[in-house]
């Protein structure tokens, strides 16, 4: 490493910066900083001047951003951190869904509660400036939702159009379709068998050893209960693997000690249902995927939904997703999409210029479209004017018979047009 009294004033800067950095990123405490001769500042330095200096420079940078900014959004979210503290980040998005780190706040001391969430939004667009705020985002439990509306139907916050988090909404469908007991049970004894192997070494290494015979180099993954997608990981990693687990419950004296693990294994029922989960949760696992990209657009959620729709109606055609759980699958999906897509986003929909021509716009179509525009309108306090219409005339847009206010569907009648749209990721 360098001394910084062996460098010049330009470069000692550098190598600071880059220290810090390294310290912040990887969640290193200052304190561990001792010497001063292989490294460029003491704990002390790196701690209190280089830190404050960063995070001026920081806020300036931003507040230099937000000040020729037009079009922002602000979102919410909160967690608990490894010392169990509320912790709140206000994250700011600017055009190019640029994002930046505008406040945290801990709210340790405080009840959740629908007003006092309201009254922190309202504090931190203050210190931004509403004016030019025109989204604001959180998850959808409870209190933030209420605190959500709290703000956007106050009069000076009209404008600022409530939104909720659409990954969090995408992981909730697949945790409605894991609800089923069946679903439940098939993904315990995946998480019983995965904890069992990471547990036993001598289980593990057999497994390992089988399976590069095989020429299977990846592992079991485990599965989170928060974060949907991963129980599809699991299930994948459990099914590639299958051959050298088979073989391993099979070997006499009995590598596998534990009794329920060794039944799962040998059960051929348990298998099946692994294959109808990963079928089912793959195209869920890639919208999860593809909402979070930097390219997905409010426009997306409408058509994910139709994507799913119709893959869903493609496996119950097929035969691989049958009887009860094929009508959870479909009352699950239902509900959800009645609850997370709102009209704002079928309008996104309609006026992006990639799906205009998809069908011809009718009467009953146009009408739909400019009644939802007028709501829109008397949201951000426009009214409804008569120019209204004859704007979106002149779009000329074309229309799905999808884009209704409940397109929801049933186990044999899925919508039609939704298998026309695009999947995640396509041009």
């Amino acid at each position: 490493m360098h001394d910084h009294r062996k460098c010049g004033p330009d470069l000692a800067k550098k190598l600071q910066i880059i220290v810090l950095s390294f310290f912040v990123m990887c969640n290193i405490a200052f304190s561990v900083r001792q010497s001063q001769t292989t490294c460029t500042s003491g704990a002390s330095t790196l701690a209190t001047t280089l830190l404050k200096s960063a995070a001026l420079e920081a806020d300036y940078a931003l507040r230099d951003k937000l000040s020729s900014a037009t079009d922002i959004c602000l979102s919410l979210d909160g967690w608990s951190d490894a010392r169990m503290q509320s912790i709140f980040a206000f994250v700011v998005i600017l055009a190019g869904k640029k994002c930046f780190l505008w406040a945290t706040e801990n709210l340790s001391m405080s009840s959740h509660t629908a007003e006092f969430i309201a009254g922190r939004i309202k504090h931190q667009l203050e210190s931004i400036g509403p004016k030019w705020v025109i989204a604001l985002i959180t998850d959808n439990a409870a209190n933030m939702k209420a605190a959500r509306n709290l703000v956007t139907n106050k009069k000076e916050y009209r404008h600022i159009i409530p939104l909720r988090c659409y990954m969090h909404a995408f992981s909730l469908v697949i945790g409605s379709i894991l609800s089923h007991k069946q679903a439940t049970d098939t993904v315990k004894k995946c998480q019983r068998i995965v904890t069992y192997f990471k547990a036993s070494h001598q289980a593990k290494a057999r497994q390992e050893a089988d399976a590069k015979q095989r020429g299977i180099y990846t592992g079991l993954v485990s599965s989170n209960t928060t974060r949907f997608t991963s129980v599809c990981m699991c299930i994948e990693s459990l099914l590639k693997l299958r051959r050298p687990l088979e073989a391993i419950a099979d070997l006499q004296p009995p590598i596998i000690t534990k009794a329920d693990v060794r039944a799962a294994i040998d059960d051929p029922s348990f298998w099946l249902m692994l294959q109808t989960l990963a079928v089912l949760l793959r195209p869920f696992t890639l919208v999860v995927m593809a909402i979070q990209s930097k390219t997905a657009l409010l426009a997306d959620v409408h058509r994910y939904f139709m994507y799913l729709a119709a893959e869903i109606r493609e496996l119950i055609a097929t035969g691989k997703l049958t009887g009860n759980f094929a009508k959870h699958v479909c009352s699950a999906y239902n509900k959800r999409y009645t609850d997370i897509v709102e009209p704002v986003c079928v309008l996104a929909l309609v006026l992006h210029p990639r799906y205009r021509a998809a069908a011809k716009l009718n009467r009953r179509g146009m009408k739909f479209l400019t009644d939802m525009i007028g709501q829109l309108m008397q949201k951000l306090g426009k009214g409804n004017p008569e120019w209204v219409q004859q704007a979106v005339k002149s779009f000329k847009l074309n229309f799905w018979h999808i884009l209704r206010r409940k397109a929801t569907f049933q186990q044999t009648n899925l919508q039609s047009q939704a298998a026309r749209i695009q999947r995640p990721g396509g041009s």
